[in-house]
């Protein structure tokens, strides 16, 4: 199952990779930001139709999920300046080794000046909302569980955490995204609910938008 979850994540972080040399049309765009939703969704399917149970921890009470995506919200801030900092410190690596630095393909469509208002808010969507949920249902909530089923917790966090770094195919914010999979990682171990990092994952990406001018400069 975990051999089949890292092929469906490669393929889905290869497919959902824009081109560069133009802005794609909306429905381009929609169709390549589509793919791992899709797959998150369909193993999710898959899932309860084996056990008819996709949740984590099994608890439905309002008040128990306030509680994890609060906790989420404050460790998804506390989390930004270790992050932050180590990814300016692999910019400032990068460019002292003379090496290009290349921005993550999304960011990069967002300031571009062909970039529709609708291009803009596909994107914007996709980044805080639908990326968030749907990466943690697949890295955290399904791969992570499956690691540690069958290793050493600190093993599995590990490996997940790098694997989670590598899928976005870009060298120079790998060393900052494999970190911030060691703190989504963290956060879903503290309260057992994938409401934590999902809400430390919009944290965290809204931040990047929102960072993004000042942190590419």
């Amino acid at each position: 199952m975990t051999v089949i979850l890292g092929a469906l994540g490669v393929t889905g972080a290869w497919s959902s990779r824009m081109p560069m040399d133009r802005v794609p049309s909306l429905e381009a765009l929609i169709v390549g930001l589509s793919i791992m939703p899709l797959v998150a969704a369909a193993v999710c399917l898959w899932r309860w139709w084996r056990n008819k149970n996709v949740t984590v921890n099994g608890d439905s009470r309002l008040q128990s999920r306030l509680k994890s995506l609060r906790c989420g919200v404050w460790l998804g801030v506390a989390m930004l300046l270790p992050v932050l900092v180590t990814l300016w410190a692999t910019r400032a690596l990068w460019l002292m080794a003379g090496w290009p630095l290349e921005d993550q393909d999304v960011l990069r469509l967002l300031v571009s000046d062909d970039a529709t208002a609708w291009v803009r808010g596909v994107i914007i969507l996709y980044a805080v909302l639908i990326a968030p949920v749907t990466e943690e249902i697949l890295y955290r909530g399904i791969l992570l569980s499956a690691v540690l089923r069958h290793g050493r917790p600190w093993r599995g966090v590990l490996l997940v955490s790098l694997f989670f770094g590598a899928m976005h195919l870009n060298a120079t914010v790998f060393p900052a995204l494999t970190l911030a999979g060691l703190f989504f990682a963290d956060g879903y171990r503290r309260t057992g609910s994938l409401l934590t990092p999902i809400a430390m994952h919009v944290v965290f990406n809204a931040s990047n938008l929102l960072l993004f001018p000042m942190v590419g400069t």
